[in-house]
């Protein structure tokens, strides 16, 4: 997110003001080396799955997996979230975290009409809140990010 995006995006914005760019999409007949390289190489955390799409993947279904003992060549259709939480662009912010939060996940498919149009995570929306705060606690909370190595991530 630039920072002339960070001044007009608030808590009470509709999620589709953080959406700048296409959807990652990926197959469910790809295998889960492939899939970890797209999402590597696009630098997101999650993908739609198929062209209508079936559902979502994330890094964390990925890892799932492979601490289960399956190994990059496996088909990536055993490990599709296939009912992922889904909200309408005109969500705010702030509803859209509560709903992560809430329902214990990273990710949200923003839709319009039934149509996914993209997916949002849980990174970008607490970058908005905390950007929303006093200037002091946002400056504090990466200069703890950047010194800490924390279990938490928000990927």
């Amino acid at each position: 997110m630039t920072q002339a995006t960070a001044q007009l995006v608030g808590p009470g914005s509709p999620v589709s003001s953080l959406v700048h760019r296409s959807t990652v999409r990926v197959q469910p007949h790809q295998c889960l080396g492939d899939v970890a390289r797209i999402l590597r190489e696009e630098d997101v955390s999650a993908a739609l799955v198929g062209p209508c799409p079936e559902g979502i993947v994330t890094e964390r279904d990925l890892t799932r997996a492979f601490a289960n003992g399956m190994g990059p060549e496996a088909p990536l259709a055993q490990f599709v979230v296939r009912a992922p939480v889904v909200v309408s662009p005109s969500t705010t912010v702030l509803d859209a975290t509560a709903t992560m939060l809430r329902k214990k996940v990273r990710h949200l498919v923003v839709a319009t009409a039934g149509q996914p149009a993209a997916v949002l995570s849980l990174r970008d929306a607490v970058e908005v809140l905390l950007e929303t705060l006093d200037p002091g606690v946002w400056a504090e909370t990466m200069h703890l990010a950047v010194m800490t190595q924390s279990e938490l991530w928000l990927g």
